[in-house]
């Protein structure tokens, strides 16, 4: 009796084992004996749980903030319009920013037109102050020439410049500047060549014309008159 129960259990044992490998044989020939059907074929002979055996999970994103997902279609429009309202944004911050730039270039091209509209001014008050006080001074020198005599006065004119005997003279009356010509004329042979000089400045027109001629581009200008 023990000896058939020994043989019926190593009969048992034998199918069982044939029966594994069988099974092992048909997993490698379909290819599906991997790692977990090896873990799993180990937990059916010790006697573990399926259960206990780690179940694949879903792959998670990077970072651990869960499984990927793909964003919906609203989600997509959202992102877009967010993306464009801060392009529309910038775009404006950078058209305030180029206005701002231009009303100062404006404000300072203004400051300059201002600055030298009263350059001008204040150079034409110069002139005319120059102008007035030049006048002032050759009609007190004009004075002198009548009170002092033509003789004397023929020395004191030979120190000043063509133009300013020409101005002292043509602002004389007719038989005052007669008597300094003659006065010219009848001297040495400089204040004869002097006076002629002079006598043919006062028949061009001077200083008048040489005025003219610079302002129209003819000729340059005289030296430049101290009086009127």
């Amino acid at each position: 009796m023990g000896r058939a129960l020994a043989t019926l259990i190593g009969v048992i044992c034998i199918a069982t084992v044939a029966t594994q490998a069988l099974a092992a044989g048909v997993l490698w020939w379909h290819g599906r004996l991997t790692p977990s059907a090896w873990t799993e074929i180990a937990a059916a002979l010790d006697g573990t749980p399926g259960g206990a055996i780690p179940a694949e999970t879903p792959s998670e994103a990077p970072g651990g903030q869960g499984p990927e997902r793909t964003p919906t279609y609203e989600e997509v429009l959202e992102r877009r319009a967010a993306a464009a309202l801060q392009l529309a944004d910038r775009t404006e911050q950078l058209r305030s920013a180029a206005r701002a730039v231009a009303a100062e270039a404006q404000a300072v091209s203004d400051d300059r037109a201002a600055l030298s509209a009263d350059r001008a001014a204040f150079e034409r008050e110069l002139a005319k102050a120059r102008a007035e006080l030049t006048a002032e001074a050759t009609e007190q020198a004009r004075e002198l020439v009548k009170n002092m005599g033509p003789k004397k006065s023929v020395g004191y004119l030979m120190n000043l410049p063509d133009l300013s005997v020409v101005t002292l003279i043509k602002g004389l009356d007719a038989r005052t500047a007669s008597k300094v010509l003659a006065e010219f004329a009848g001297g040495t042979e400089v204040e004869r060549a002097r006076g002629a000089e002079i006598f043919a400045a006062l028949h061009a027109g001077q200083p008048e014309a040489a005025a003219f001629d610079a302002a129209t581009g003819g000729a340059a200008a005289a030296p430049e008159d101290p009086g009127g």
